[in-house]
């Protein structure tokens, strides 16, 4: 994964206001997205949140949003879509390599996002460090189409 130089420098400015090690870094037109090394979380939110607006204010209010990265894969979808009942993860390799996430359906706006921004985002982030492209399913699209989930 190549990193220009504003994804790199907020990285640094993370890392030094957190003393956490980020692995990864999205920018949003309005929002940061920081995948913390794994274990570093509360560290990095901090007390009460505190860390976290400190990173907040060094960002001049964009929104921070941290997710701890994980070494198993179906770990790291579960932690990018905070607060989304995940019910199925399936990877298909053939044709194309596709990370296929099964969801209630009350869930699907937030797991999409404002403008589709978190979507866009999470796919961005299974991409570059496993090489999958997501797709998000529904339990009633993943249902119609007669599949079970086990």
């Amino acid at each position: 994964m190549e990193i220009d130089n504003d994804t790199l420098s907020c990285l640094r400015t993370f890392e030094d206001i957190t003393k956490t090690v980020a692995n990864d870094c999205v920018i949003s037109t309005d929002r940061l997205i920081f995948v913390v090394s794994e274990g570093q979380l509360g560290k990095a939110i901090g007390k009460n949140g505190a860390t976290i607006e400190k990173v907040r204010r060094a960002f001049k209010g964009k929104k921070i949003v941290a997710v701890e990265d994980a070494k198993q894969m179906d770990q790291y979808v579960r932690n990018l879509f905070q607060n989304i009942n995940i019910l199925k993860i399936e990877t298909i390799e053939e044709p194309n390599k596709n990370l296929q996430i099964v969801i209630d359906s009350k869930d699907r706006g937030m797991a999409i996002g404002r403008s589709g921004d978190k979507i866009k985002t999470n796919r961005m982030l299974i991409q570059r460090k496993y090489g999958y492209d997501l797709k998000l399913k529904t339990i009633n699209e993943f249902i119609n189409k007669g599949e079970i989930i086990g």
